[in-house]
């Protein structure tokens, strides 16, 4: 975990701030942006194959 956390550290400050000329408000915005796009992606590609919740009035999964 801290190596995830020194190389983005590190890649903001040696390459996302010369890009977005030392500002930090949009460096922020930049790595903001990658996160939520990394979820989305995670979002939508789920896997079909796997078996998905029972609907709430099915009746498989519940005690009698």
């Amino acid at each position: 975990m801290m190596v995830g956390e020194l190389a983005g550290a590190g890649l903001t400050s040696r390459v996302i701030l010369p890009l977005v000329d030392g500002d930090w408000r949009r460096a922020l915005l930049i790595c903001a942006l990658s996160a939520i796009i990394i979820a989305a992606l995670a979002l939508f590609a789920r896997n079909e194959r796997a078996p998905s919740m029972p609907a709430l009035g099915d009746p498989i999964g519940k005690r009698p």
